[in-house]
């Protein structure tokens, strides 16, 4: 019988006052830099250790760098992930704002809609830069929904008899995330200030209500606000969203090759894949950039990938 597999995980934590802390494993990368520096700092003072003392070190004890210092962080400086932007923290102003469109249910601090021309320009960056990364809506769907938001005379889908308000808020939540993620990494800002989202807690707080929702526009509600937070640098943040939303997909079952239930829809089949291996790819993507365990182990999966097909659908006697 072998011994058991020993974990071997060093990484870095920081202690604060009031009796919170903040880990961060061994592959972000800060435990080796910190080793580096303390490498630089003993070698040039032979003297640090005596003949009779170990060598050893706490690496943490160096003092912050500034890969730990932005994965660390966020919150003493919250208002930076206030747009993906970087641009200067929003703050409340006697300044009129202009009047224009607005969401039926949208929750306090994720912003108004922008003017149709700013929304058509971001709606045209986001679906050719990110869509193809994270194809996570049904695009004709979410256009469709954005033309009758500017449009009121167009026949919009009607939300669900037994929860209106909250596919609304879900229409809003995830509009606002697009628009704001299209705005990332642009030179030239399209996105007005009263279009922004305000911090990561206004936006955390609308997703209160939808932790325990299965239903998919839940779901894609959650993956876009996780998918702003990564784009404004709020890792953290798009960790814990992550923690709600991973377990969300399980009680939902798209870990589940969707096409073993003859239940589900061809639509939603194909929805609910490419909304799962959205979320995985943010997972093993902010596992390796905190150095956290994984939250989607791939022994739990069966999920075929978008466009190709390994299960065959169960014949309607076999469903029952």
């Amino acid at each position: 019988m072998g011994s058991p597999m020993q974990i071997v995980e060093v990484g870095t934590l920081r202690t604060r006052d009031n009796d919170e802390s903040n880990f961060l494993g061994s592959s972000t990368g800060v435990y080796f830099v910190n080793t580096v520096r303390h490498a630089f700092k003993a070698s040039k003072d032979p003297g640090a250790h005596g003949s009779d003392s170990p060598a050893l070190h706490d690496p943490e004890q160096e003092g912050p760098n500034p890969l730990e210092d932005f994965l660390l962080d966020e919150d003493a400086d919250d208002d930076r992930s206030a747009s993906p932007s970087r641009l200067a923290p929003f703050h409340t102003s006697t300044t009129c704002i202009p009047r224009g469109p607005s969401y039926d249910a949208a929750p306090p601090g994720i912003g108004r809609a922008p003017d149709p021309q700013i929304s058509k320009k971001l709606l045209v960056l986001y679906f050719k830069l990110w869509h193809p990364l994270f194809p996570f809506v049904h695009g004709p769907s979410f256009v469709r929904e954005i033309e009758c938001l500017y449009d009121p005379s167009k026949p919009a889908p009607p939300p669900p008899a037994n929860e209106p308000d909250r596919h609304r808020c879900c229409q809003a939540i995830i509009a606002q995330c697009i628009f704001n993620v299209a705005q990332a990494g642009m030179v030239k800002d399209y996105l007005p200030r009263h279009s922004r989202i305000e911090s990561s807690q206004s936006l955390i707080f609308s997703l209160s209500s939808l932790a325990t929702k299965q239903d998919l526009h839940s779901l894609q509600a959650l993956f876009a606000a996780q998918l702003y937070f990564v784009c404004a640098g709020s890792f953290r943040s798009a960790s814990a969203v992550g923690g709600m939303l991973n377990k969300s997909l399980f009680h939902a079952g798209l870990h589940r090759c969707p096409n073993r239930y003859s239940q589900v829809s061809e639509h939603d089949r194909d929805l609910r894949k490419r909304i799962f291996w959205s979320a995985y790819i943010l997972d093993r993507y902010l596992s390796q950039g905190l150095g956290i365990p994984l939250g989607f182990q791939d022994s739990d999966i069966d999920v075929c990938m978008p466009g190709r097909e390994n299960h065959k659908p169960p014949s309607l006697s076999n469903a029952k």
